[in-house]
């Protein structure tokens, strides 16, 4: 099995970095499994024997034991632009990135190989979306709600398995309650008490030591025979599990300040690209009170490591002419936000 990540900012980048909960190192041992770490893919391999030339699993997965199996994998920021360049963005440790080979949108994207699998619950494309963030808790709860009346508390797990269930009363008004699931280690749950239901991955590991996303793979025949890894018989079948995450997109602005070369007014001067649109020119002032004009993007632009090609400043004085034949694209750094409207900024000198 095979999990390979990618990031439309720079799809040769490597951007991650791979690691497995406690509990899930015990469970890869206790099955002759083991994992190996190849750039943004980790591969998750198991000791074999050969049986009449085939490469069969030495300690086979039975379905009794793959009902309440899962491997649990954390993936972690190598660089924290990640948080700059990604379109959606978890908050580190409050949200996180969840997905599993449970509930996924089964699809195979046309830039993929035949049998590569996207793990996301985005039902309009490959990458990853706002959908597949999840709420990060620990794994104790406090509980209050105000009520006369009893009501009860439950916790499910991501495999539908009721891990409490319990009738809590009220004391003066008030329902209270410690709600303790460690037991069940860290997961995926939904918790429902009072009327209020909240779905959320609950994890002491992750509170402390945040993780971009974490990827839960679980082996039980709930998991649709097209994604599954282990079969009823036990039999391992190779699967490749591929999670892309799309970069942000900004309206980009450039700011040019005429230092060296006159330009009468905004009407003088323009913006073209092969790819994109941008507004007219228009005069502006910078704190600075230096005077500049400011051409803006039209649409958003996704940001990229390998910028843009072909983004020139025109002068039309007489004949049109390039002021500047390749503008600079922004960086992650050159990130604002005014409005709820991201941009980037470049400063052009001419």
């Amino acid at each position: 099995m095979t999990l390979r990540m990618s990031h439309q900012y720079d799809v040769a980048a490597d951007m991650f970095m791979f690691d497995v909960s406690e509990q899930t190192l015990k469970k890869l041992k206790n099955h002759g499994l083991m994992l190996r770490h190849d750039g943004d893919a980790l591969h998750i391999l198991y000791e074999g024997i050969l049986v009449d030339d085939v490469l069969q699993p030495l300690k086979p997965i039975t379905s009794d034991v793959a009902k309440d199996l899962s491997l649990q994998i954390y993936i972690r920021a190598k660089n924290p632009k990640l948080f700059l360049v990604s379109e959606h963005i978890p908050e580190p440790g409050k949200s996180i990135f969840y997905f599993s080979n449970k509930d996924v949108v089964i699809r195979t994207s046309p830039s993929a190989s035949v049998g590569d699998i996207h793990l996301t619950s985005n039902t309009s494309g490959y990458t990853a979306d706002k959908s597949d963030i999840s709420m990060l808790h620990p794994q104790r709860l406090d509980l209050s709600a105000q009520s006369g009346e009893p009501a009860v508390l439950s916790l499910t797990s991501a495999l539908s398995k009721a891990c409490i269930y319990e009738l809590i009363k009220p004391v003066g008004g008030l329902l209270k309650v410690n709600a303790d699931f460690s037991q069940f280690g860290p997961g995926l749950f939904s918790l429902e008490f009072n009327d209020e239901t909240r779905d959320f991955f609950a994890s002491d590991e992750l509170q402390r030591n945040s993780a971009f996303a974490v990827v839960e793979l679980f082996m039980n025949a709930d998991v649709d025979e097209a994604v599954r890894i282990v079969a009823v018989d036990g039999s391992v079948t190779k699967r490749e599990y591929r999670i892309e995450f799309s970069s942000r997109s900004t309206i980009w602005r450039y700011f040019v300040v005429p230092r060296h070369t006159t330009i009468p007014d905004a009407t003088q001067i323009s913006i073209q690209s092969d790819n994109h649109t941008f507004s007219p020119a228009i005069t502006t002032q910078l704190p600075s009170e230096e005077p500049a004009f400011v051409i803006q993007s039209i649409a958003p632009i996704p940001l990229r490591a390998l910028g843009e090609k072909n983004i020139a400043l025109k002068k039309s004085m007489g004949p049109v002419k390039d002021l500047v034949r390749h503008l600079p694209c922004p960086t992650p750094a050159a990130l604002t936000n005014e409005s709820e409207t991201d941009y980037s900024d470049m400063y052009v000198y001419v």
